[in-house]
């Protein structure tokens, strides 16, 4: 072998060995970001669940607003009750004793 092939092979050993190196970091640098990416799906998971209402916290929330809205529903129920009871009074009252039901 000449010298000028000795340089020859000398180089191209040096740019495989320099292009085997480039693409470990390439091979290395790519299973980093699929790592973040996996990363990233589960935070957008949970913050989607977060948004649709689906924590832990978010269901605990939405049943107490539902506990103190059928509290309210059932006072307001016993308010209408009440108020269609003394309606029903005072329309009797007001009305003369002739045109009263016998049962009054």
């Amino acid at each position: 072998m000449t010298e000028m092939e000795n340089a020859v092979l000398s180089a191209v050993r040096e740019m495989r060995a320099e292009m085997d190196r480039g693409f470990r970091d390439l091979k290395g640098q790519i299973r980093d970001l699929e790592a973040r990416i996996v990363a990233f799906d589960l935070e957008i998971g949970a913050v989607r669940k977060f948004a649709a209402g689906d924590s832990l916290v978010g269901r605990y929330a939405a049943a107490a607003v539902e506990n103190r809205l059928a509290a309210i529903e059932a006072r307001l129920s016993t308010l209408e009750h009440r108020t269609l009871s003394v309606v029903s009074i005072v329309n009797r009252a007001s009305r003369p004793r002739e045109e009263r039901k016998p049962e009054e």
